[in-house]
């Protein structure tokens, strides 16, 4: 039987008892009345019976730019103007590849995640290309050794 001090809890929906550690967190109450999974079925079902709150919310966030600007600011430290202003200036290409991104994305801000600098502009797979080099030291050097004389299988 789950009790204030427990570790378990029974999840109003399915009714089962589980571990803490099975509940979203609460700030009110320290855990959720429903368990993860019920709580997804939850929000599941309620976005297929709601699709049309679903489009205003977009619209809305959409239309408000908050989403856009807010990512450039709390991420990056950047206005969406100096985004733009770079975006223009490299004709809205990649500073690497110097494609531009298909289906309409953004380019990605390229930041040195030890410094936080902020590096370009980046298509999809340029930036992960970096994040690769940045993560595993020497490993430019690793893949053009292994183009220039790959060891082959068998």
């Amino acid at each position: 039987m789950a009790n204030g001090n427990s570790m378990m809890k029974i999840c109003c929906r399915c009714k089962k008892e589980k571990t803490k550690s099975e509940f979203h967190k609460s700030s009110s109450r320290g855990v959720q009345a429903y368990c993860k999974p019920c709580k997804n079925s939850m929000s599941r079902e309620w976005l297929k019976r709601n699709p049309h709150k679903v489009q205003e919310y977009n619209a809305r966030e959409k239309a408000s730019g908050n989403t856009r600007n807010g990512h450039l600011r709390r991420n990056y430290g950047i206005a969406p103007e100096q985004y733009d202003q770079t975006l223009i200036k490299w004709g809205g290409r990649c500073m690497i590849c110097r494609q531009k991104p298909k289906d309409n994305r953004d380019l990605s801000v390229d930041h040195d995640h030890k410094t936080d600098l902020n590096r370009g502009l980046l298509c999809l797979k340029c930036n992960s290309a970096m994040e690769r080099l940045d993560s595993i030291y020497g490993w430019a050097l690793l893949a053009e050794s292994y183009l220039e004389a790959p060891p082959g299988i068998g």
